[in-house]
C-alpha cells in the first residue's frame, strides 16, 4: 500500500503533467528518524524536515547530479521505511538508483566520490583558473560567505551540545516504558554530530552549499528537537507506573467517557489488584459511544470492560507485556474482550461491543490525553 503523506508531500515539488511517484518499502527494524535524517544527508542535501509527519525530503547530488539530482523523500512505517521519488518525463531508473543510495546509506554503506584521472590539459585549465579562485577566496568568499558560515556553525555546535547533553536523560526516562502507541517518541535518542569550525572545513561546506542562513535553519531546527526532547521526558516519566488518582485525572480529559470507578480489594473481578504480576491499579469506564442499557450494572466496575474499558497498571513493562500476551489468547475466540494497547507500564481495553473504529478512537483521544503536559 501506498504511503499517501508521502505522496502528497511529493507532489509539492513537481508539474502534475510533467512527472509523477514511485513509492517503494523497504523492510527494517527499529529504524528511527535520526537514521533517516543522517543517511539523507549522506546521500544529498535535505530540502524539506517534516517532523510532525516524520518525512525527510532530499535533491540527491553526487556526480553528474550534483545540481539536478531526483527528489526524493522517505519516511518511517508499520514495517520498515517507505521512500518515493519524483519520476520525470518518465525516467524512472535515477529516482530507483537514488532509493538505491538512500538504502545502502541506511545500511551503514554511504557513497563514495567517484575518482576521476584528468590529462594535461584539464590540469592546466585549473592551474589558470587558480588565480581568480584565490582572489575570489580572498576578496568574497572568505569575508562574505566563510565568516558567516563559520560564526553560524559554532551556534549550531553549541545547539548540538544542548541537545546531546538532554539524550541520556530521555533515554533513561523510556527505559523501562513502551512507548510503540505514542506518535513521534522514540525509544531511543541517538546523539548528533558536531562539525567542524575550522576554515578549510567550514569552507569546504559553504563550497557545497552551507550558507551560514542555512546553518542557522539547522540551529532552530536542532534547538526545536532539543526542547521537544526535553518536553516529553516528565511523559515518560508519568506513564511508569501512575498513580490512580493521575489516570482518573487522563480519563476526565476524554469527550466519550462518562463514568470512571476505580476497583479495590473487595471488588476487584479479575483478583489481580496488588498481587504478584499484577496490577497495581485499574481504573474502569463506561462510554456514551454505547446505549445506556446495553450492558447491565450499576457502576463502571458492574458493567466491566464491556460498558466502556479500562486502564490497568503494571509496576513493570514485563507485567503490562505478560497480560497482553494473555489476552491476546483470546483475540479470535468468543471469549474476545475487546482491543487493548500498551503504552509505557499500562494496558489500555476497549470494550467489544464497539466496533474496530470506536475502539480505535477511544484508545487514542485516551492516549492523546496522557500525553499533554
Amino acid at each position: 500500500m501506498e504511503n499517501e503523506l508521502l505522496e502528497l508531500k511529493l507532489a509539492a515539488y513537481f508539474d502534475g503533467e510533467k512527472a509523477s511517484v514511485t513509492q517503494l518499502q523497504l523492510k527494517r527494524d527499529a529504524t528511527t528518524l535520526d537514521q533517516v535524517r543522517d543517511a539523507m544527508l549522506d546521500i544529498g542535501m535535505i530540502l524539506e524536515e517534516d517532523l510532525d509527519q516524520g518525512i525527510y525530503v532530499t535533491r540527491v547530488t553526487g556526480g553528474r547530479r550534483s545540481s539536478f539530482g531526483p527528489i526524493i523523500a522517505a519516511a518511517i512505517s508499520d514495517d520498515g521505511v517507505d521512500v518515493g521519488g519524483v519520476v520525470v518525463r518518465g525516467k524512472k531508473k535515477p529516482v530507483l538508483e537514488a532509493m538505491a543510495a538512500f538504502e545502502d546509506a541506511l545500511n551503514g554503506n554511504p557513497p563514495k566520490p567517484r575518482r576521476r584521472h584528468y590529462g594535461l590539459k584539464l590540469l592546466l585549465l585549473l592551474a589558470l583558473a587558480a588565480i581568480p579562485a584565490v582572489i575570489l577566496s580572498r576578496y568574497y568568499l572568505f569575508p562574505r560567505l566563510v565568516i558567516p558560515a563559520q560564526a553560524a556553525t559554532v551556534e549550531y555546535n553549541d545547539a548540538v551540545e544542548e541537545f546531546n547533553s538532554i539524550v541520556p536523560r530521555y533515554n533513561s526516562a523510556a527505559e523501562g516504558v513502551d512507548l510503540g502507541n505514542l506518535r513521534g517518541f522514540v525509544q531511543e535518542a541517538e546523539k548528533l554530530s558536531v562539525q567542524g569550525t575550522d576554515y578549510a572545513s567550514v569552507c569546504r561546506s559553504v563550497i557545497g552549499g552551507n550558507r551560514a542562513e542555512k546553518i542557522q535553519s539547522d540551529t532552530e531546527t536542532v534547538l526545536g528537537m532539543a526542547q521537544e526532547l526535553e518536553n516529553e521526558i516528565p511523559v515518560l516519566d508519568s506513564i511508569r507506573n501512575p498513580s490512580e488518582e493521575w489516570v482518573k485525572s487522563k480519563l476526565e480529559g476524554v469527550d466519550g467517557i462518562d463514568q470512571i470507578g476505580s476497583v479495590t480489594a473487595g471488588n476487584d473481578p479479575n483478583g489481580m489488584l496488588g498481587k504478584d504480576g499484577g496490577y497495581t491499579s485499574c481504573t474502569y469506564f463506561t462510554t456514551g459511544y454505547l446505549g445506556k442499557d446495553v450492558v447491565k450494572g450499576a457502576t463502571p466496575i458492574q458493567k466491566g470492560v464491556d460498558g466502556g474499558g479500562a486502564v490497568e497498571v503494571y509496576q513493570t513493562l514485563e507485567d503490562a507485556q505478560a497480560r497482553c500476551e494473555y489476552l491476546s489468547g483470546f483475540d479470535g475466540t468468543i471469549l474476545y474482550s475487546g482491543s487493548y494497547a500498551l503504552v509505557g507500564t499500562m494496558v489500555i481495553r476497549t470494550s467489544c461491543l464497539l466496533d474496530d473504529d470506536a475502539q480505535y478512537a477511544l484508545t487514542s483521544d485516551i492516549v492523546a490525553s496522557m500525553v499533554e503536559a
